[in-house]
């Protein structure tokens, strides 16, 4: 593989989608990196790293998330890999990831120092295979002015008052679902979008429902997960949701069902956001990357490379702030503070929503394909494209079927 200069790093860090780092006998270090975000920071670690280990010795390969499967079938897996913990347990349970638990106390990696959900969900079967890297979690966006305008008060800051509920926002949206201008069709709706691939899991928490338990064996079929499957099916056919975004164009009261990603691209659209915690009882989900570690690899190096980024407080906010997410380690939220745009309120509600979140994935562990069926079907449920009976008949098959 051809060696190449640092004065490139920011252009091949730029095509670059994995993240993968294997020391060869050469001392050689190969490295992909996977995200379109944050290559320039990266630029700047690999800068770092280089004037700490000045023997150290790097090479580069396209590692995109799409050929990690191909590099597993041909011997040759990156060492590391960031991304998201909906694949993780999928891995992990394949037996292609490495067991680093021991790492984590050879390096005095301190687990206190993260955010309890995001520790609590990346052990499968009681063996770390990864450390946790930045996180993006769900949360509620309103419209203070269609709020303001009809006489209702702002949702709360904290995640848990007993009376920000379901019932609540569904009350306040049959409230602010108008037809303004009487041509049957409905110009500012009560809620913009539902939860979807990835929150599907946790729709029905607030009922205390789940669709998969600890051992993740399929529980789905119960009369709690009935009940909140009827409660979105009616709210839906009340017609004060769409699952269209009406909310960045003004239109729309509330949004649910995104991360902290989407801010952004609320502010640039000039709506006068608010941002609040899911409503209580909902189990808020987080888009949480993971450093994994592969077999077959000198994952001591890997992790000898990676600990500054993931445990360091300046690395480790620098790294949440270039991919637009929240550091999952807790001693980096007062540096990240002073890196983003988001107003102090914001900042609070967000930091808050991080000791509940749960990341997403860890709700259906391996079983990733079984997933996208529930979500596909559930969704055409709650449009009344498909019956509760068709939903469950198939999703009754695809369980007993369900693989990794």
């Amino acid at each position: 593989m051809a060696r190449w200069k640092m004065s490139l790093i920011a252009v091949i860090l730029a095509l670059l989608l994995a993240v993968g780092y294997a020391a060869a006998a050469s001392e050689e270090i190969n490295l992909a990196i996977q995200t379109s975000n944050n290559a320039k920071l990266l630029e700047e670690y690999l800068a770092w790293y280089l004037s700490e280990n000045p023997g150290a010795k790097f090479t580069f390969s396209n590692n995109s998330s799409g050929q990690v499967n191909t590099l597993l079938l041909a011997g040759m897996p990156p060492a590391i890999q960031k991304r998201g913990v909906e694949t993780y347990y999928q891995m992990a349970a394949q037996g292609v990831l490495q067991d680093i638990t021991p790492l984590i106390s050879k390096y005095n990696i301190n687990l206190n120092d993260f955010f309890p959900p995001v520790v609590e969900a990346i052990p499968y079967q009681g063996h770390f295979y990864a450390i946790p890297a930045e996180g993006k979690p769900e949360m509620l966006y309103y419209n203070k002015q269609i709020l303001a305008r009809n006489g209702i008060a702002f949702p709360p800051t904290k995640y848990g008052d007993p009376s920000w509920t379901w019932d609540t926002m569904r009350k306040i949206a049959a409230k602010v679902t108008q037809d303004i201008d009487g041509d049957g069709v409905v110009d500012v709706w009560g809620v913009s979008g539902m939860p979807h691939v990835g929150q599907v899991g946790m729709m029905g928490s607030a009922w205390g429902a789940w669709w998969f338990d600890k051992d993740y064996n399929f529980i789905g079929d119960s009369p709690q997960m009935r009940e909140a499957l009827r409660f979105f099916a009616d709210w839906v056919a009340e017609g004060t949701i769409t699952l269209s975004n009406t909310f960045t164009s003004g239109k729309a009261a509330f949004r649910i069902g995104y991360s902290t990603s989407s801010i952004a691209q609320y502010q640039r659209a000039n709506v006068d956001l608010g941002v609040a915690p899911v409503v209580t009882g909902h189990k808020p989900t987080i888009n949480t990357d993971a450093f994994r570690f592969f077999k077959g690899t000198d994952v001591d190096a890997a992790m000898k490379f990676i600990l500054a980024l993931a445990t360091d407080p300046n690395w480790a906010a620098k790294l949440a702030a270039a991919d637009v997410g929240v550091p999952t380690l807790r001693r980096a939220i007062p540096i990240w503070m002073n890196m983003v745009t988001y107003p102090p309120e914001f900042i609070e509600t967000i930091v808050d929503t991080m000791m509940y979140a749960q990341p997403r994935g860890s709700e259906y562990g391996p079983y990733q394909q079984l997933n996208s069926i529930i979500a596909t079907n559930v969704e055409q449920m709650v449009l009344g494209q498909i019956s509760m009976a068709q939903l469950y008949e198939t999703l009754k098959v695809a369980a007993a079927e369900a693989s990794y």
